[in-house]
């Protein structure tokens, strides 16, 4: 899997809509230099990470985790969906249709999640 190895970076369970069962992990960067780092998973179906890691590293998962999710939930899950996270040697699982990782300059507080409101402007 070539999506990315951040090994010097804190990351952060950073949003999570329940609604639109999407989740991203971020790594804040500095307001001059240093840009955001989001991994976007969109259909969650399944979250097994804590919320704080250091370093992180995205690999394929093994016929085992494969097998180990797919007992769990109850229903089709493809392979490509099992997303195994690793950090500080630890491998955590996510099982999600869809996955983006990104480099971006958006405000800390500002996530690419798709957020329903009644406010016409979409401010939470």
């Amino acid at each position: 899997m070539s999506q990315g190895s951040y090994p010097d970076r804190n990351f952060q369970l950073w949003d999570y809509s329940v609604s639109h069962s999407q989740l991203v992990i971020r790594s804040p960067g500095d307001e001059d230099t240093t840009p955001n780092v989001d991994f976007h998973f969109r259909g969650v179906m399944l979250l097994g990470v804590p919320t704080q890691l250091r370093g992180l590293k995205l690999t394929d998962p093994t016929d085992g985790e494969v097998e180990a999710v797919r007992g769990t939930l109850a229903h089709r899950v493809e392979r490509e969906w099992v997303r195994v996270l690793v950090s500080a040697g630890t491998r955590h699982l996510i099982v999600a249709s869809h996955l983006e990782v990104s480099e971006n300059t958006m405000p800390v507080m500002q996530t690419v999640l798709e957020h329903t409101s009644d406010d016409p402007n979409g401010e939470r």
